[in-house]
């Protein structure tokens, strides 16, 4: 029996429950086997600790463009079940845009591994345009910059991402020629509740604690309310100052100028300082009042001219939108005061504001595909996981719905598809049990009385609270099957508990219009272009009371996002790749077997464990079979047979295959269970035999080229010739290495064109050319060069003769000129020695330290131009000679 961490598919498994899958998981995150498939889903566990299994072998073996995928390879990829598989099987799908789905709870590595799959993606299509691509770099650089504004600490997760993204990359055949980030539903409420455990987002702490002289302009002094815990989670932070200087080489390398870089940080600094403003509320003649307090004066001045409001009517102009509320009647303005409480929620939703326009600015800056051009999409889904905090709020239950209806998307195209195919081929069949989450998301998404029709309803009055929210609640849906209602606050649908305080005022995610409007005159332009953008899209949504309901309610946006989403996912092929967390306490080497028991149960692997072993994943029509195979057609005589069914079955039954691996269907299939080892034994004689030819080419092509080699450097003829008088033979005979006179075998053009191509970059990207080296010189010019020359003196050019270069130097007895034989991957090597040097520098250094083997000379002297004019200029235009 083999050992349960040699189980690198769970569908091999003879016992099936969750205990036993966590088994097999354990023992194989015990051995750093962290990757394990279901068929064709890829189970990966956390293992919070570097493991070396993302090295250039694995990806040179794992992205290959003949493999599709986990299940095509077999057993030579189940044993190296890996994230790069997954990738493969996506860069190589034809006809069919494919999308990832990477899911998990908070923690469980969906960041990383979605980094993971960027960069496999980049370097194959690299690989195919011999070169990396602007679109590649944009998309590479993108990363940093969406951790830093978008991710943050909890009680969870290090680096936990506020946001989902859907990563779409555009190809043409294997060429990046696209890609876009769409964005979803940034916790914008973090930027406002930090607490002493959880943190802000990551960049706050990079501006503010970096030593990078950048920041040292921009960021403000003192403590700062936004970040009141930076100086705990400083500590934290091992790899601050490299994040901090990533994050600005990202800006530069997305082109975005010096000034717009600038600007950003201009802005976060006013942010960070706005927070820290106070008010105080008096009450005069009956009516309460609310100005600045004056401790907060020189901030809010400070706060300001970051913003770009200068001088001091600007800055009355924001106080008093923040104090007061003006509307419209019969062409008068009507002003109210607003009670500091008021004031706060003001100013918070412009700070809120604010930050999600640049957050989204930033993104917009990446890049749109061009609409216009047909590509091959490849989608990776990078979504926030699953979360119940100690207090779960609005974000908590959107991003808890958003993973919900992606595991009723994995249900339904794993488990229900699957086996509503068994069933309608008239196959033998018993259905498997899942877990459906449909009564789930009908609690939340049913019109008109599901919970998030009602928060829509509830915030969309000008009059709606919290506590009529709670009130509908109980009216509409406290009967509901796995909702509880109690007290006035909780709101518990199994098994996370949600806190109604709040809610209300989140979904409405009203930014202040009349002090967006008094920032959009902002003298710092980044502000201007951001709040014109506000403005343009809330312009987009309508008018009069249909575009307030439109841009204010956080609901209907997510809502809206996620229909896109999933239309998208079932437009494509699908991959799964659901991430696990092996602990709580994200740390290395620690396996809490119930804990992963639960996340197996809820994620749907054990009932996907059941259809996979239970089913037949590879299927073709009778016709497909009978053309496929037509050699067994004649074997088993099935080819008098007049229909395909009829050969098949007959094949089938000759054949004595086993009633468990096949069977008929109703519409003309054949379902194959293990045609996977068959394919293997196929795929084995394919490669057995590939590789005994390429081994025979190999073999000529090395045995002629020895040959080639041992005549140049002999200066032998090509074709027997009469032997020489003795006298000629003397004089014509040459040390081994040495470059004899052949007449040329190749012409000065094509010299030129070899050089150009192969050898002129990377001479200069070593030493660049050096006062020894020369152009195509012939023997005796060398000579004339070197003839007066001390011993030891030297030169390197390019033989006249062939394709290579010549060392030449003067010896005791005369000059004497050896060949620089080329081998593999730019390395070099003086014919007859024993050495390889990497360059010709490294040949010229060794050589000055040590003699040649059959000559007692060391190198001492170059020999530069006789002329002012180099002997090399041909080789340096750009036009390659024709």
């Amino acid at each position: 029996m083999r050992p349960s961490a040699d189980i690198y598919d769970l569908a091999s498994l003879t016992e099936l429950s969750e205990e036993a899958i966590g088994k097999v998981l354990q023992d194989r995150y015990n051995g750093d086997r962290i990757y394990t498939l279901v068929g064709d889903i890829l189970v990966f566990l956390n293992p919070f600790k570097p493991v070396n299994v993302y090295t250039e072998k694995e990806f040179s073996c794992l992205s290959r463009p003949d493999w599709s995928g986990p299940v095509a390879v077999g057993n030579e990829v189940g044993s190296s079940a890996h994230i790069y598989t997954v990738g493969t099987a996506a860069f190589n799908l034809v006809g069919k845009d494919s999308t990832i789905l990477i899911s998990g709870e908070s923690g469980s590595g969906k960041t990383e591994s979605t980094k993971l799959l960027l960069q496999q993606f980049v370097k194959m299509a690299s690989s195919s345009q011999l070169n990396r691509t602007r679109v590649a770099e944009c998309l590479l650089a993108a990363n940093p910059i969406m951790e830093a504004f978008g991710n943050a600490r909890t009680v969870m997760n290090h680096n936990s991402s506020r946001f989902a993204k859907f990563v779409s990359l555009g190809l043409q055949g294997n060429a990046l020629v696209s890609s876009e980030i769409r964005t979803y539903m940034l916790e914008k409420s973090r930027l406002l509740s930090a607490t002493e455990d959880e943190g802000n987002f990551h960049i706050f702490y990079y501006m503010c604690l970096s030593s990078n002289s950048f920041f040292k302009d921009v960021r403000p002094l003192g403590p700062l309310s936004l970040i009141s815990n930076a100086e705990t989670l400083g500590r934290r932070y091992t790899d601050l100052e490299a994040k901090a200087t990533e994050v600005l080489d990202a800006f530069d390398k997305l082109s975005f100028t010096a000034q717009q870089k600038e600007g950003v940080f201009q802005i976060l600094s006013g942010l960070l300082l706005l927070a820290d403003v106070e008010f105080r509320s008096e009450e005069q003649n009956h009516t309460v009042c609310t100005s600045l307090d004056p401790k907060s004066e020189t901030t809010f001045k400070l706060a300001c001219k970051r913003l770009g409001l200068k001088g001091k009517d600007s800055r009355r102009r924001l106080l008093k939108t923040l104090t007061t509320s003006k509307l419209k009647v019969n062409d008068e303005d009507i002003y109210s005061l607003f009670h500091e409480d008021k004031t706060r929620l003001v100013l918070n939703g412009c700070i809120r504001a604010i930050y999600t326009k640049l957050f989204d600015w930033i993104i917009q800056r990446h890049g749109r595909p061009d609409p216009g051009t047909r590509v091959r999409q490849i989608g990776v889904l990078d979504i926030f996981g699953f979360e119940s905090l100690a207090i779960n709020s609005f974000e908590q239950l959107c991003i808890n719905l958003a993973n919900e209806q992606l595991q009723l998307f994995f249900t339904h195209h794993v488990i229900q598809l699957e086996q509503a195919e068994y069933q309608s081929e008239g196959l033998s069949w018993v259905e498997i049990p899942f877990e459906d989450n449909q009564v789930t998301l009908n609690l939340f998404l049913e019109r008109p009385l599901g919970v998030l029709s009602l928060l829509n309803e509830e915030s969309s009055l000008a009059s709606g609270t919290d506590e009529s929210l709670y009130n509908k609640l109980m009216k509409h849906l406290v009967d509901k099957p796995k909702l509880q209602i109690s007290a006035k606050n909780p709101c518990r649908v199994h098994p996370v508990t949600y806190t109604i305080p709040g809610m209300v005022e989140k979904n409405r995610d009203k930014a202040p219009e009349n002090t967006m409007e008094v920032l959009a005159s902002s003298k710092l332009k980044l502000l201007t272009e951001i709040i014109s953008s506000h403005h343009g899209s809330k312009a987009k949504a309508g008018n009069g009371k249909q575009q307030a309901s439109a841009g204010l309610q956080l609901a209907v946006q997510f809502r809206s996002s996620l229909d896109f989403l999933l239309a998208k996912l079932r437009e494509s092929q699908p991959f799964f790749v659901r991430c696990i967390k092996p602990n709580r306490d994200n740390a290395a080497n620690s396996f809490d077997q119930e804990y992963v028991r639960r996340q197996i149960h809820y994620c749907g692997i054990a009932e996907a464990v059941r259809v996979r072993q239970a089913g037949f994943p590879v299927r073709c029509t009778y016709g497909e079979l009978h053309l496929l195979c037509p050699v067994l057609s004649f074997l088993y005589g099935s080819g008098r047979l007049e229909s395909d069914a009829a050969r098949v079955r007959a094949v089938c039954r000759q054949a004595k295959l086993p009633a468990e691996e096949v069977a008929m269907g109703k519409r003309n299939r054949l379902l194959a269970k293990e045609e996977r080892r068959y394919c293997g034994r196929v795929v084995t004689c394919q490669k057995v035999i590939r590789g005994w030819l390429q081994r025979r080419r190999y073999l000529k092509l090395k045995a002629a080229e020895i040959e080639r080699r041992k005549r140049a450097a002999l200066a032998l003829p090509i074709t027997p010739t009469a032997p020489p008088p003795p006298e000629e033979l003397r004089k014509s005979t040459v040390s081994v290495g040495e470059e004899g006179e052949e007449g040329a075998q190749v012409t000065r053009s094509e010299t030129v064109l070899w050089f150009k191509t192969t050898q002129k970059d990377q001479i200069m990207q070593t030493r660049g050319y050096e006062t020894w080296f020369h152009g195509i010189i012939t023997r005796n010019e060398a000579n004339q060069l070197l003839g007066s020359k001390n011993t030891g003196s030297f030169l390197v050019r390019v033989s006249n003769s062939q394709l290579g270069f010549v060392l030449s130097f003067k010896s005791r007895n005369g000059v004497r000129h050896y060949l620089i034989e080329q081998l593999e991957r730019g390395r070099f090597n003086v014919l007859g020695e024993k050495q390889v040097h990497s360059s010709l520098g490294k040949i010229i250094d060794f050589h000055k330290a040590n003699g040649f083997r059959n000559c007692d000379v060391r190198l001492t002297t170059p020999v530069g131009q006789p002329d002012k004019e180099p002997d090399y200029e041909e080789l340096l235009c750009n036009a390659p000679a024709l």
